[in-house]
């Protein structure tokens, strides 16, 4: 497929999904992910469903997340994993940062093809926030990867003296 052919397509929510705004943007700059605005590279939309409030993220790989010819970069998804993990710990109403993340990779990903991540809180233990997300295929069929995070949530001051 040619580079100039990928577009990143319209995401159509499943019933019962919120749309997420962006992260909290504390000083100059802008979410990693969410904020590129490349239409090249990695297109991401949060949502959260109502009934048990998980995260789903849908994201899109684009020839500018090219890893091995044809393929998103594994980079790449682990990036999309961060973010879509540490939007389920945002969305609960902590500001956490990503101290350790684990990915195992079942399948490759094709360039220009549609994601489906879910993610979610395991566990808290004081300031330690545990998750766990899955990237798969948008009919659920195809398992590309899987993740475990941990985040420490931070004081919003704290985190305002990083950005500063």
């Amino acid at each position: 497929m040619d580079k100039l052919e990928l577009k990143a397509p319209q995401v159509i929510p499943e019933p019962g999904w919120i749309a997420l705004q962006e992260f909290p943007v504390l000083g100059e700059g802008r979410p990693f992910l969410a904020g590129d605005k490349a239409e090249n590279r990695l297109r991401v939309a949060y949502f959260l469903r109502e009934n048990d409030q998980t995260v789903f993220a849908c994201a899109w790989f684009g020839w500018a997340a090219q890893g091995p010819p044809g393929y998103a970069h594994g980079g790449s998804i682990a990036s999309v994993f961060d973010e879509a993990m540490g939007m389920a710990v945002f969305s609960q109403g902590a500001l956490a940062l990503l101290a350790s993340l684990s990915v195992q990779y079942r399948n490759k990903i094709a360039l220009g093809t549609d994601t489906v991540i879910e993610a979610k809180i395991l566990r808290q233990e004081g300031r330690k926030i545990f998750t766990s997300a899955v990237m798969s295929s948008q009919n659920g069929k195809i398992l590309f990867a899987e993740a475990e995070g941990l985040y420490i949530k931070q004081e919003r001051e704290q985190l305002k003296e990083m950005y500063a």
